[in-house]
């Protein structure tokens, strides 16, 4: 049996590794220019996961001292607001370590900021004015060479627009252009084949990446490896040993704003169908012959396909949903402001918790007995 529990992260420190250690040092753009956009800039997600981690990489060489990092976002706010703005969320954050932190100083003035519409063609076009402007001022050693990333923290239903408007205003003519994609993607399987499909025609597939940020905690990047190299652990995880395993994800934290995105999208489109799946596939997989080289993600995805297509359909008598209210002094979900009038109705009926027992047909895990 598995039990997953929606809601957010828990506490965590992730040990430094340095670009040196590497050679990421010596990759093209480290040397060449290099802006990254991040769209949806002052929304939860990039304040609590993207600029941190972008601090991260800064903190331990992964970024060239020529980089600029530019918000876009639909908030109405300057470069020097909106440092002033995300200043708090990375001294805050709490997958980052206290010598991370100390970098925040250097790291603040690498950011710039734009007041823009994701569905607006001539607002990616003063975003592409601003990236050749910005992309001026630095000193990268191969000048000739400007490299861009596009961040997508923002909703699916703007991933479409955001694509043709970079496509046709923003893209580099003398270096890579890659977009990052966060989840949800989609909202059902025919919504994600059909987004997969369009974007697909606008870029390159060796361009696009489908981002699961909760693939980047510590405690996931190693689980592979602990399964692989621990020779008490790897053979006790079948049915004959276990009896269940239970992922569960926590928030001590209320909705704070996100209500009306919860309203569209309910917490297991949110965490458990993407993220929480994410880590029971590599808790529930049979591991692959290569873990490394450059086989190796791809014998994982593979592994993990084929662990999903083991999953029996979920049984409702064993699916448990429900609401969050307020404690703590906080407010519950259907008390947040961000929920439309319009909205209202559809709240009621959306879950903010959820709890669902994941069952196989598997040699691995067949017959696990609760």
């Amino acid at each position: 049996m598995f039990c997953c529990k929606g809601g957010g992260s828990q506490k965590e420190q992730v040990e430094d590794v340095e670009a040196e250690a590497l050679e990421a040092t010596k990759f093209p753009y480290q040397l060449g220019q290099l802006s990254v956009t991040i769209l949806g800039a002052t929304g939860d997600l990039a304040k609590k996961e993207t600029y941190p981690a972008l601090l991260d990489l800064w903190a331990n060489g992964f970024l060239p001292a020529h980089a600029v990092i530019v918000g876009f976002g639909r908030s109405d706010q300057t470069a020097e607001g909106f440092r002033d703005y995300i200043k708090p969320c990375l001294e805050q954050a709490i997958t980052i370590n206290d010598k991370t932190k100390a970098h925040i100083p250097s790291f603040l003035p690498m950011l710039y900021y734009l007041k823009g519409s994701y569905g607006s063609g001539g607002d990616f076009a003063k975003l592409a004015e601003m990236l050749a402007e910005l992309e001026k001022k630095t000193k990268a050693p191969n000048a000739k060479e400007t490299h861009r990333m596009f961040y997508f923290a923002i909703p699916p239903t703007a991933f479409l627009s955001a694509a043709k408007s970079i496509k046709e205003s923003a893209c580099s003519s003398t270096g890579f252009t890659r977009l990052i994609v966060e989840k949800p993607f989609g909202h059902d399987l025919a919504s994600a084949e059909s987004l997969a499909s369009e974007l697909g025609q606008l870029f390159p597939e060796d361009q696009i990446f489908c981002m699961d940020h909760f693939l980047g905690k510590e405690i996931l990047q190693n689980l592979i490896q602990m399964r692989t190299f621990n020779s008490f652990l790897e053979p006790l995880l079948n049915a004959k040993h276990v009896q269940n395993v239970r992922i569960m994800l926590q928030e001590d934290f209320g909705v704070e704003g996100r209500g009306g995105y919860f309203t569209d999208n309910g917490i297991i489109r949110d965490v458990v169908q993407n993220h929480l799946f994410q880590m029971l596939t590599l808790v529930a997989m049979d591991l692959p012959e290569k873990i490394i080289g450059p086989e190796a993600s791809k014998q994982i995805r593979d592994s993990k396909v084929r662990v999903i297509k083991d999953m029996l359909p979920l049984d409702p008598k064993e699916v448990v949903l429900g609401q969050y209210v307020g404690a703590g002094g906080k407010p519950g979900y259907l008390e947040d402001d961000s929920i439309k009038p319009e909205q209202r109705a559809k709240a009621k009926t959306t879950c903010t918790f959820a709890q669902l027992v994941v069952r196989f047909d598997s040699e691995r895990w067949r017959g696990c007995p609760s």
